[in-house]
């Protein structure tokens, strides 16, 4: 394939699309727009280009994919032939903390490691990776400590951050078991080795074929109770990893909750306190130990008002007291039935019905003793 660019090429890429790609490559969610389909992979990094022409005999993509080219000294997408994936030529590194990708002149993506996150300046999209025991001890010590106290570490907030690898520590729940996967994403060292991520289990190489490398994906996550065993593999232990799960079951509200987080601070909106974590904001409901289950809405609220945002449907609402008040219930008791403890049934029933209207679903769990 030439690898050759031109300008017209890049005035005519589609860079959102290159960007959401590179997003669910980086975060193990699909943020393309698309499903995933069988049979084929769509989106996979390369650390060394050298490796396209092995990748495309081997079939692990179509059209419809995108592959990141490391090395490709060019201004950014490549231009497309017909029958054959976007190819993005890159320079720097996808997967070393510390380092950089770029693509062209205008994007920047830098790669940095957990625990050392907290201390690093933020200078513009970051993507930030569990890389081993210490990087994933801070990760949970950050989460325990905003459960407990409603205090979220700053850097994870900052909308400038995605986290890496959200499949292995509970992102999968919110978007149905099995989004990620090599059908989402593969990562291709320059050894030519394939995973998921830089970070996971070995899944086989380029000559294996996809199927082979989905069988192998399959078969690792099969022994674990937890989704996904393998984009972490690399890096944590699977009892490590399958121990810090069961005991925080509400890591997928964590990981909803900072979304929401950086969503409002993108909007200017500050000082965000969460439902659920160091607290709740009704008072009715302040001795209502907090749920083993995940909600998939969030409620935030700050001085200025308070917030509801529906990740599955990629909304926010802004919301007044009385509503607030409803919301919180049903979310923390479980259904309007039970939330009629706290707060007017007739009120329950119109909030619950007029944001079903809207595409979100408070009552999502069976009735529940309060």
């Amino acid at each position: 394939m030439n690898l050759s660019l031109t300008t017209d090429d890049l005035l005519q890429a589609d860079r959102r699309a290159v960007k959401r790609a590179l997003m669910s490559w980086g975060t193990g969610r699909n943020h393309t727009g698309e499903p995933v389909r069988p049979g084929r992979c769509a989106v996979v990094v390369l650390d060394n280009a050298d490796a396209l022409p092995d990748v495309l005999a081997a079939g692990l993509v179509d059209a419809d994919s995108t592959v990141f080219a490391g090395g490709v000294d060019d201004q950014g997408p490549l231009s497309r032939e017909p029958g054959r994936p976007r190819v993005v030529g890159y320079q720097g590194s996808a997967a070393e903390p510390g380092e950089e990708l770029s693509i062209g002149d205008d994007f920047f993506l830098q790669i940095q490691d957990y625990a050392t996150s907290e201390y690093m300046s933020l200078l513009g999209p970051t993507l930030i990776r569990i890389c081993g025991p210490q990087d994933f001890a801070t990760f949970l010590a950050d989460a325990d400590r905003a459960r407990q106290t409603g205090n979220f570490a700053e850097f994870a907030t900052n909308p400038a951050v995605q986290f890496a690898d959200q499949s292995a520590y509970g992102a999968t729940l919110l978007d149905g078991a099995g989004v990620d996967g090599p059908e989402l994403r593969l990562w291709v060292d320059g050894a030519g080795q394939v995973s998921t991520s830089p970070n996971g289990s070995l899944l086989g190489s380029i000559g294996d074929g996809f199927a082979a490398l989905h069988r192998k994906w399959r078969e690792i996550n099969a022994g674990s109770g937890f989704p996904c065993a393998v984009s972490l593999g690399g890096s944590i232990g699977q009892d490590e990893r399958a121990a810090a799960l069961t005991a925080r079951p509400w890591l997928p509200d964590y990981l909803m909750a900072l979304d929401a987080m950086k969503d409002l601070h993108a909007r200017g909106r500050r000082e965000i306190r969460v439902s659920g974590f160091g607290g709740r904001r009704s008072t009715a409901l302040a001795d209502v130990p907090a749920s083993a289950e995940s909600a998939r809405p969030v409620l935030l609220w700050n001085e200025d008002g308070a917030y509801l945002v529906d990740q599955r449907i990629g909304r926010t609402f802004g919301i007044d007291e009385a509503t607030a008040d409803a919301v919180e219930a049903v979310l923390v008791l479980g259904s309007v039935e039970t939330a009629t403890a706290v707060v007017d049934p007739a009120r329950l029933r119109s909030v619950a019905s007029s944001f079903a209207a809207a595409g979100v679903l408070l009552d999502y769990r069976e009735p529940a003793g309060v």
